[in-house]
């Protein structure tokens, strides 16, 4: 198997940090659970006088450096599977 270029690992990265992300908003919303994770999300849901209301905070950049650090995760796990089989 060929070493995987650094590129290549961040766009698997960016795609494993959109979708968890993606799925995180999801469960969130049709939950009605209050998440908190100080800095990069805090939703919390509450019925006031028979209308439910959705309070919501998201850190736009907390996906990015999600996805830098799962590529360079996964771009470190390749080089060592790679150097292992060399």
């Amino acid at each position: 198997m060929s070493n995987m270029s650094l590129n290549r690992s961040l766009g698997w990265g960016l795609a494993l940090a959109l979708v968890a992300t993606v799925l995180t908003l999801l469960v969130g919303f049709v939950a009605g659970a209050d998440l908190k994770i100080p800095g990069i999300l805090e939703m919390s849901s509450s019925s006031a006088n028979d209308r439910p209301a959705t309070e919501f905070f998201f850190n736009p950049l907390a996906p990015l450096a999600l996805a830098v650090i799962l590529g360079l995760i996964i771009w470190s796990a390749g080089r060592a599977r790679s150097s292992r089989e060399d």
